[in-house]
Parts: C-alpha cells; sequence; structure tokens
C-alpha cells in the first residue's frame, strides 16, 4: 500500500494491528478503486447534463436496515414471479432484484452526507499532492458519525456511527479499506472529493459485512479466495502454456500476474456493488428510480463473482 509517509505515521499511532488480509485494499493509483474514485464525477457528467444537480445517494441497504420496506421487497417479489422485467420493477418499488445473489436490495440517498471539517486537522508540514491544499486528516480515536454526516445512513444502521474512521485528503496516493477486524475504515484522497467518494466505497463493504453480503477483496488474497481461487489457477496455467511469454522475465510475470489478480478482484460482488454506490453518489432519492443500477455496474452481472472468501 502506497501512503503519505506522513499520514501512515499518523495511522500507525491509531491502529495498532493491521491485518494483512483485510477487507479491501486499494494499492495504488492504478488500482480500480482509485480510478473509480477519480471519474466518479467525469462518469456521471457523460450520464446527465449537470451531474451537481444530483445530491447523493447509490448505498445499498438490505433486509438487517431498520428502515428497509419488506412490503416494497415483498412485492417486488411478486412482480418478479409474474414475469414482469427487474428495471420495470425496481422504478415502481425501489428494489432491486436483478442482483446475481438473488438478495433484494434498496437504495439510500445520500443527500445530506457530508464531512465534517471541524474534525479535519491541517498538517502544514506534510508532502502534499496539491500545493496550494496542506493535508487533513481526521482527529485521533474518530468515530464515523463523527466525521461523516449522514442521517439516512445511521438511521439505517446505527451500529456503522461507532466505526473508527482515519480520514483524509491532499495526500499523493488514495487508498481505502474496511477493516472488520478492527472495525475501521481508512479513507485518504488527492482531493476532498476523491476522499468522499473513497468512503462512500468503504462504507459499502461495512453494510455488507453487517447484511452477511458477498464482502470486499483483496489483491493480495486473490490466489486464495474461494470466489476466484479457481479462476486465478485456471488462467495461470492458461498463461504458462503461452509459448510467447518469456518467464524469464521476472518483471513482466509480476506485471502480468497483477492484471490477472486486477480482473478477478474487480468482478467479485463485494467489489462491483462498492463501485457501483460510488457511481451512483450524485443521484437523488427520486432520480434514481429513473437509472437501473445494472446499466451503472462496470462489469456484466453475469460475470460476477458472488459468494464468500
Amino acid at each position: 500500500m502506497e501512503i503519505l509517509p506522513s499520514l501512515l505515521g499518523y495511522i500507525s499511532s491509531r491502529v495498532k494491528v493491521l491485518k494483512q488480509n483485510v477487507s479491501d485494499l486499494a494499492t495504488d493509483t492504478g488500482n480500480a478503486l482509485e480510478k473509480t474514485a477519480a471519474n466518479t464525477a467525469e462518469t456521471i457528467k457523460d450520464t446527465i447534463a449537470d451531474p451537481m444537480s444530483f445530491s447523493g445517494a447509490g448505498t445499498f441497504i438490505g433486509k438487517g436496515a431498520k428502515l428497509f420496506s419488506f412490503k416494497e421487497a415483498d412485492r417486488a417479489g411478486k412482480l418478479l414471479d409474474s414475469g414482469r422485467h427487474p428495471a420495470s420493477i425496481y422504478r415502481e418499488t425501489g428494489t432491486y432484484v436483478e442482483h446475481p445473489d438473488k438478495k433484494p436490495r434498496q437504495e439510500i440517498s445520500d443527500a445530506n452526507a457530508s464531512i465534517d471539517p471541524n474534525q479535519l486537522l491541517t498538517d502544514m508540514n506534510a508532502d502534499r499532492y496539491l500545493s496550494t491544499e496542506p493535508v487533513r486528516y481526521s482527529k485521533d480515536t474518530a468515530k464515523l458519525h463523527e466525521v461523516l454526516k449522514h442521517p439516512s445512513l445511521f438511521a439505517n444502521y446505527p451500529e456503522l456511527k461507532d466505526i473508527n474512521v482515519i480520514y483524509g485528503h491532499g495526500v499523493k496516493n488514495s487508498t481505502g479499506y474496511f477493516d472488520p477486524g478492527t472495525n475501521t475504515i481508512l479513507a485518504a484522497g488527492r482531493t476532498p472529493e476523491e476522499a468522499r467518494s473513497i468512503i462512500i466505497h468503504e462504507i459499502q463493504h461495512a453494510v455488507q459485512r453487517k447484511e452477511g453480503w458477498s464482502p470486499g477483496a483483496s489483491l493480495e488474497n486473490i490466489p486464495y479466495d474461494s470466489r476466484t481461487k479457481q479462476q486465478y489457477e485456471q488462467k495461470l496455467m492458461n498463461i504458462k502454456r503461452n509459448k510467447n511469454i518469456d518467464f524469464t522475465d521476472k518483471d513482466n510475470l509480476k506485471n502480468i500476474d497483477r492484471r490477472l489478480r486486477t480482473e478477478l478482484y474487480m468482478k467479485t460482488a463485494g467489489e462491483a456493488d462498492a463501485r457501483l454506490a460510488q457511481a451512483r453518489q450524485y443521484f437523488t432519492q427520486e432520480d434514481l428510480r429513473a437509472f437501473d443500477p445494472t446499466n451503472f455496474y462496470d462489469i456484466p452481472l453475469k460475470e460476477m463473482l458472488t459468494g464468500k472468501p
């Protein structure tokens, strides 16, 4: 993981033990998480004329949420059984029934979600990504509800208020993870917008944990993850049969392995869902109904890898 040295020292003082196999780990700016975070605004701009007219939505919630509508979910199930198209069902009930794991999901608005600037410290001595903006990061022992003002999220999942959070922006290399072992979210972005996008991604992983959905993944664990192990081994075997590859070039082999890991990482349901939350973060509750989630996934649903690691 590439993190600004000054921020890394700060993180070490906040979290004594970071497990090697965390639920989600974005390692560098070439990783899918950072690409999605950096390109979210442009993606929305290409889809809708004025992206900033949308105040925010896109986080999936499930049956464990306090305000999950079982009535609408039941109606959605009946409509699906009657042959109605999932997109039509979503528009009518607000319930997404097309996910490969077959578990109904609804979405909450992030319209009122915002970062509290009073919870951020300024490091004037840190190496900066933007010359005009110092590194800013959350205070020691900060909790999610202190840094992030998000009424609809905490109304649905009050227990998420007490997640430990390490939040910052102005860093050279963006990164993020949700570690259920220490109940910690890290979201560090190059810009405030990117940091906000990353924290939304990681919150979706926390919700996945609460709902028992397929969680996030890590590049390091792809060869051992039950969702990706078989495909990794098969693809690696096919690569080894390729006579055009120079297997004495260690750097080339590392690049091939990283591309393979990244491909499978992108296809895990937990990561695809978290990227979806980022891609829809500028939608209001009303606008969500007009844009079916299926059309915003960056991988085909049939290629999504569900289950647990």
